[in-house]
Parts: C-alpha cells; structure tokens; sequence
C-alpha cells in the first residue's frame, strides 16, 4: 500500500514516512536518513523528552544512559487523526552520540549498528 500524497511505501504500521512524521531532525543528514529508513522502529527523540537520566558507561563514540521517556514508544498509528498512539513513560536506554553534527563514517556505522 503506499502514501496517498507522494506515493512512498507505507510501513509496517500503515504510515508514511516522509508525510505523517513531525518534522524532527538531529541537524545531520547521514543520521536523519538512517533514522527514516529504520523508523518506526528508531526515530530522534528530542533530549528534553527524557528525564531521570542517569549515566551507564562512556566510550570513545558516546555514552549510554537509562532514562524515562516522557511520551514513551509507538505501539499504533492512528490513521484518522493522523498521529501515533505512544506507550506512555517507559525506561529506555540512552545512546548520546559525541560531536554527531559532524558525524563521520565510523559514527554512521555505530548509529546503523542499532
């Protein structure tokens, strides 16, 4: 089935991509088109959207934290009103990418890993 308005595949939750998502962006290109590739499954999620962070470990890329995030995870879409249905507070884990708005290739390859 596809999109209506540009005719892209819709996804596994009947959705398009390009047309039904809020206009959301981490500032670098390479990241944004792997997040719309994988998505519904991996999205960018503002950092003000999380709160109780708390510090797991560091590496040389980034840093892992857990985390609640206030509007929690897509578990529908509602075509209708044309939004996602969201979880509610969840515990997530936290990947903080360093420098990721000059991202390079071995951070692409860390952020395609997931």
């Amino acid at each position: 089935m596809n999109c209506s308005k540009c005719h892209e595949e819709l996804n596994v939750y009947k959705f398009c991509s390009t047309c039904d998502l809020p206009p959301r962006t981490s500032k670098n290109k390479k990241i944004d088109k792997i997040i719309k590739e994988a998505q519904p499954f991996l999205e960018w999620i503002e950092y003000e959207e999380f709160n109780g962070i708390e510090l797991i470990a560091e590496g040389g890329f980034g840093s892992v934290s857990k985390a609640i995030w206030s509007s929690g995870y897509v578990i529908n879409f509602n075509k209708d009103q044309r939004k996602f249905i969201r979880s509610g507070p969840s515990l997530v884990a936290l990947k903080m990418i360093f420098n990721s708005s000059n991202a390079n290739s071995n951070t692409i390859q860390e952020v395609s890993g997931y």
